[in-house]
């Protein structure tokens, strides 16, 4: 039974599916840390929820036939800045992340995800963390401590800066190469140049790492060179 003095981590439950949301009400609610305020089906009624009771997390469920989950979580944003947003969705591709952490999502994971998977993720973004599915902690976590980001920065050529900036905003290698009018193979060789003097593993590092220390502005904004 829980203690009324325990701590406790104020969740607000969306998601489409009657039964599906009911699963993750009893589940959540069988943690001692974990106090489910409501739970709603998405769209409108999200952001009244937010509104009435300021939850710590909000975990979102995401369908493609339901509205865009990030068009929800801008405006969750507004209301309450202080609620994390935490994604169950149906794709998790590296774009996917890369979109979802640029619009403040803390945690993404897939929808078959186990019950121990989203515990421990729940409490990450309480915390402040940043988890993605199949990678336990922050992605770039030992990266973006390596170096200033002057110092990165300054190791950069400006097309590489380019090439930073596409990938920070999702763009896959086959549209950078046809934007910068190069081959495939060789943004593939530059990426690989990038990760060594970053210290990055892929390009999902890679979009965090620009995406924490800004290293990317908008695309058009001037010439690059090799």
């Amino acid at each position: 039974m829980k203690s009324p003095s325990h701590l406790q981590i104020t969740i607000l439950v969306a998601e489409a599916q009657p039964i599906y949301r009911l699963g993750l009400k009893r589940l959540l609610g069988v943690e001692e840390d974990f106090r489910v305020v409501a739970t709603v089906a998405t769209g409108p009624a999200v952001s009244e929820a937010v509104r009435k009771f300021r939850p710590d997390l909000l975990l979102l469920c995401w369908e493609r036939s339901t509205r865009h989950p990030f068009d929800i979580i801008r405006e969750v944003r507004k209301i309450h800045p202080q609620t994390r947003a935490v994604l169950l969705s149906e794709s998790t591709t590296d774009e996917g992340m890369i979109a979802a952490i640029q619009n403040g999502v803390r945690v993404v994971l897939p929808k078959e995800a186990p019950p121990e998977t989203l515990i421990s993720a729940l409490h990450k973004a309480y915390r402040g963390e940043t988890f993605l599915v199949g990678r336990p902690r922050a992605p770039g976590a030992d990266s973006l401590r390596a170096a200033p980001p002057q110092e990165a920065e300054e190791g950069l050529t400006a097309r590489e800066l380019e090439i930073i900036s596409l990938i920070a905003q999702g763009f896959p290698n086959k549209e950078i190469a046809a934007h910068l009018y190069l081959s495939e193979q060789t943004i593939k060789n530059k990426l690989r140049i990038v990760f060594d003097k970053l210290g990055v593993s892929d390009r999902l590092e890679l979009a965090l790492y620009a995406i924490h220390h800004r290293l990317f502005s908008p695309p058009d904004s001037g010439s690059a060179s090799n």
